[in-house]
């Protein structure tokens, strides 16, 4: 076997020399996140820790749309919209807001008060529907133009009947887990004890055919980004809104606030809106009046089997079988229920119609259009306007939903 010649001085350098740079490269830098540590050989640098970096990059700023259904407002629309984007901005420097108005349909000058308010305000920017679709509708088209950048969006009232002073709270609320955070009314405002009586009835029975609580609810509601996707996912066309968001049910803080009075104009609601509204949203989401007709109709065979029985024995034992008013007045009874249950059906039927029709919930103006032929106003979120959500089938009414 050949004998090794001892080292050579300028060898044990070189080993000594590759030793130390590997154990440098094996050691974590103290300056330095450990999975970005790379030593280049020939240049013996470092890239530096970007804690350290002398022009690091700052976090995202949050982002939160608030969307305003305004409807023949024109009295008051600016100075509401001005109060509503300073309770946000005033509290929340650290989040950018932008304002996102819906024009359902207003005839009375909002329009042009709009136009005004958006060239004064660049973070503002304005949809308009070709006619009155309905809030349902308005709300609809905000979630739907809601920009893909934004981290949440805030639902309020153009009234100021919602305070725009619980959106910090609110915020707050969202940021500490909560994907759903909405206003719940304690106190309703200067209402009659006759509109206080229909409200309660309402959701008591909504409760109990739908088995949802959304009683004091309002459309006062911030919902995280993930619960606005979610939304604009349903494919049914007939929406209610506050049923929707509790039927998800997503984590959800609540806030009590008092209604505050209108500062212009009044209610717009009669009985006969009242009554279309609750019909609307209860078949929305229950088919127990279907399953009432199976009830009635059942009922009304054992009552007519005991009277058929009654009548057979009497006619068996030769007496005579009288009772003329009460066979008009079962015909009555009866006829009453059938006609009862046919409406019942239809309505249920009428809704299948609308919803196999695939008409959108709303139409947009043109950039251009406007009742008075003044140039909508442009913006940075005058995109919106030509969102692709105007062709979607989504639910039309031709009333707003009651505050």
């Amino acid at each position: 076997m050949p004998q090794l010649s001892p080292p050579t001085p300028m060898a044990v350098a070189v080993v000594r020399r590759i030793e130390s740079v590997c154990y440098a490269v094996s050691r974590p830098l103290p300056c330095a996140d450990p999975r970005l540590v790379t030593r280049d050989l020939r240049s013996g640098t470092c890239p530096p820790h970007p804690s350290l970096d002398s022009t690091p990059n700052s976090p995202r700023m949050k982002k939160i749309l608030i969307v305003v259904p305004v409807f023949n407002e024109a009295a008051s629309i600016e100075e509401n919209l001005r109060q509503i984007l300073a309770a946000a901005t005033h509290a929340r420097g650290d989040i950018a807001f932008h304002l996102l108005v819906i024009d359902d349909g207003s005839v009375d000058g909002t329009a042009e008060a709009l136009t005004r308010y958006c060239q004064n305000e660049t973070r503002a920017a304005v949809l308009r529907f070709t006619r009155n679709f309905g809030k349902e509708s308005a709300i609809t088209a905000g979630l739907h133009a809601t920009p893909a950048d934004t981290d949440a969006v805030i639902l309020i009232d153009s009234d100021l009947q919602h305070p725009p002073g619980l959106i910090p709270k609110m915020i707050e609320l969202w940021e500490s887990g909560f994907n759903v955070v909405e206003a719940i009314k304690q106190h309703r405002g200067k209402e009659s004890a006759y509109s206080r009586l229909l409200a309660s009835g309402f959701y008591k029975l909504f409760a109990l055919l739908a088995r949802l609580n959304i009683r004091g609810q309002s459309d006062f509601k911030l919902l995280d980004r993930a619960v606005v996707d979610q939304l604009n996912q349903l494919p049914e066309q007939q929406r209610f809104f506050r049923g929707l968001v509790q039927w998800m049910g997503h984590a959800t803080a609540r806030i009590p606030f008092s209604v505050a009075d209108r500062a212009n104009g009044s209610s717009r609601w009669n009985l006969l809106m009242l009554v279309k509204y609750a019909l609307h949203n209860i078949s929305s989401f229950s088919a127990i009046p279907l399953q009432l007709v199976t009830w009635a109709g059942l009922v009304s065979l054992l009552v007519g089997c005991v009277f058929g029985g009654i009548a057979l024995i009497q006619k068996l034992q030769g007496q005579a079988i009288d009772g003329f008013t009460t066979v008009i007045l079962l015909m009555v009874f009866f006829s009453g229920t059938l006609m009862l249950s046919l409406g019942i059906i239809g309505h249920y039927l009428s809704r299948i119609y609308d919803e196999i029709k695939r008409r959108p919930s709303y139409i947009l103006q043109s950039p251009t259009e406007t009742r008075t032929s003044q140039p909508v106003q442009r913006n940075p979120l005058t995109a919106l306007s030509e969102h692709p959500a105007a062709s979607l089938p989504l639910h039309s009414e031709s009333e707003n939903s009651p505050r």
